[in-house]
């Protein structure tokens, strides 16, 4: 079955993440998500979920830091919910999860507003098999799931929840493409050499992708605990 055409002309979208943009963090994508939205016609009020000036200050910051979340991003979602059509959530793993995706789906609850959660972040694959018994009852209560790869899509669909793939955007703005009448396939990893990257992934990746390019390349750059590890599964 044909996927139907869906428009965003006129509609009202809350979108719940950390702001303002960042380079080489989520909240550049959260940015870039709400352009699109506007670029289809679309109304967007941003809600942060950070508290930035509790996070400065010296030594009490780091403890006050949760509870000025709850309160702050609760206070704001009460004020943009009644404007709302829909939740739009960016969630990663740990209290990046609990925090945002609890509050919208209470509050949408509250307003009648369909609820959307979006799941990224190179921890979230661990973090849903570790807490999957209470983080899938939340998932459920969502009107849609989002993730960025196929990988999260697959350790969520083991649980039964279903998801659907939307990429990381690229503002080609920013990125301008060259024109090239060759495409040598080479894919560029950066990143720590750590558990929580999964730079062992790459390499799965990068075998899947030879079986449709054998002359794919994979150019890694980064240093951590697990180098040596990543070299011999080279």
């Amino acid at each position: 079955m044909a996927e139907q055409s869906v428009t965003f002309q006129g509609k009202r979208v809350c979108v719940v993440g950390p702001f303002p943009p960042r380079a080489g963090e989520l909240s550049g994508q959260v940015e870039m998500f709400c352009q699109s939205l506007q670029g289809e016609g679309a109304w967007v009020r941003r809600v942060n979920t950070d508290v930035r000036a509790v996070r400065r200050l010296p030594l009490i910051g780091i403890h006050l830091l949760p509870l000025a979340q709850i309160v702050l991003v609760a206070w704001r979602l009460l004020a943009a919910a009644p404007r709302s059509d829909i939740l739009h959530v960016f969630a990663v793993s740990g209290w990046g999860f609990w925090l945002p995706v609890m509050l919208a789906l209470l509050i949408g609850r509250l307003y009648r507003r369909r609820v959307v959660v979006s799941l990224s972040g190179g921890e979230s694959g661990e973090f849903l098999r570790r807490s999957w018994r209470r983080v899938l009852p939340l998932l459920s209560r969502a009107d849609a799931v989002m993730v960025t790869t196929d990988y999260l899509k697959e350790i969520v669909g083991r649980f039964g929840q279903q998801a659907r793939v939307v990429p990381n955007l690229i503002s080609l703005e920013h990125f301008p493409v060259l024109a090239r009448t060759e495409w040598p396939v080479l894919i560029l990893w950066i990143g720590d050499l750590e558990e929580n990257a999964n730079p062992v992934m790459a390499l799965r990746s990068l075998a899947a992708l030879r079986k449709l390019a054998p002359e794919a390349r994979l150019m890694m750059v980064g240093q951590g605990s697990l180098a040596q590890v990543t070299a011999r599964a080279a």
